[in-house]
């Protein structure tokens, strides 16, 4: 019939983005494989706060993590809002690691990526702060790193790396 539509709504409109791009390097040692985490985890090993102008809104939570162990095991990365682990951010088993990304280490000497999203409702117009904590495969206790691989010699075939976490606060 003719008619133009026009929407002056600011749903889904980006209000504001922020980011931790760490270049140093961090760790966690971290005992044997367990699926309730009674061993533990390591703790934040990179984080970053927001503060949401409305409770409704949404947050994109993106992050590139490299990570390294001391052995060849697979790292394990769970998101976390406030000290509290995102269960909308895990798997759903319970008698496995519920975990909300994953990537396998194939040596000592090595580093991976590990990437992950989440999107987020804000829940508060407090300051909110995500972070990623790591957890791995192994039947012993092992040192988890961030942004370097374990056999961190001073030769050229040996890296240091960057990794981010990035927050997006979205209109809802």
């Amino acid at each position: 019939d003719g008619t133009i539509l026009t929407s002056n709504s600011s749903v889904g409109k980006i209000l504001q983005v922020v980011q931790e791009a760490k270049k140093n390097s961090a760790s966690g040692s971290v005992g044997a494989a367990n699926h309730s985490y009674s061993t533990g985890l390591t703790g934040d090993l990179i984080s970053k706060a927001i503060t949401p102008s409305n409770a409704s809104n949404k947050i994109l939570i993106r992050a590139s993590l490299m990570v390294s162990c001391d052995d060849d095991k697979q790292i394990f990365a769970r998101l976390y809002k406030d000290g509290s682990v995102v269960t909308g951010a895990i798997g759903d088993s319970s008698v496995r690691q519920q975990v909300s990304a994953s990537v396998f280490v194939s040596s000592a000497g090595r580093t991976a990526t590990i990437t992950h999203e989440y999107l987020d409702t804000a829940g508060g117009t407090s300051a909110i702060t995500y972070s990623y904590r790591f957890s791995h495969d192994s039947s012993a206790t092992r040192t988890i790193w961030l942004n370097r691989s374990n056999s961190d010699g001073g030769d050229t075939y040996h890296a240091r790396g960057y990794s981010s976490i990035t927050l997006t606060e979205i209109a809802a």
